[in-house]
């Protein structure tokens, strides 16, 4: 299985193949790395919050789709 964390987005976090696409394309920025397995990829998903490269990217009508920006970044 692949892993993908993703820093620049719609949602921030690690997540399957299939949710990345729509968080990331069209982002100006976006931003998602994949990894064979879960461990790597929190591991780079947490070494870039910690310093401070996570960021959550919304255009109007993006919490409709994607959940509240209260919600996006893990």
């Amino acid at each position: 299985k692949k892993y993908y964390s993703v820093t620049v987005g719609r949602r921030t976090g690690v997540l399957f193949p299939w949710y990345v696409k729509p968080l990331v394309e069209g982002v100006s920025g976006g931003l998602a790395v994949g990894f064979k397995t879960h461990d790597a990829a929190m591991h780079d998903y947490l070494s870039a919050k910690r310093k401070g490269l996570v960021r959550v990217v919304r255009n109007p009508g993006d919490d409709i789709l994607f959940g509240p920006r209260s919600e996006a970044e893990m």
